[in-house]
C-alpha cells in the first residue's frame, strides 16, 4: 500500500491501516490547486531523494555478473 507524503500511519488492533495527514505550516490540502503544481526539485537539491537505477541498467549488471556453468 502506498503511504502518502506527510502522513502518519496507525495500525489498529484489528489490523486496519489509517493514514492521518500531518497538518503543519507546510500542509496543502488536496483540493487546493497549488497541490497539483508541487514538484520534487527542492527535495532533490537538498539530497533528500533516494536515487534509483533504471531497469535497463539493472538487467545489464545482472547479465554481466553471471558466469556460465559447465557440466563435467
Amino acid at each position: 500500500m502506498e503511504i502518502k507524503t506527510n502522513h502518519m500511519v496507525v495500525i489498529t488492533p484489528k489490523m486496519n491501516l489509517l493514514q492521518i495527514p500531518i497538518k503543519d505550516k507546510f500542509y496543502v490540502p488536496p483540493s487546493d490547486p497549488a497541490s497539483l503544481s508541487r514538484a520534487t526539485e527542492f527535495a532533490q537539491e537538498k539530497g533528500l531523494l533516494n536515487p534509483r537505477k533504471g531497469i535497463s541498467s539493472l538487467e545489464t549488471t545482472t547479465k554481466s555478473s553471471r558466469r556460465p556453468v559447465h557440466a563435467h
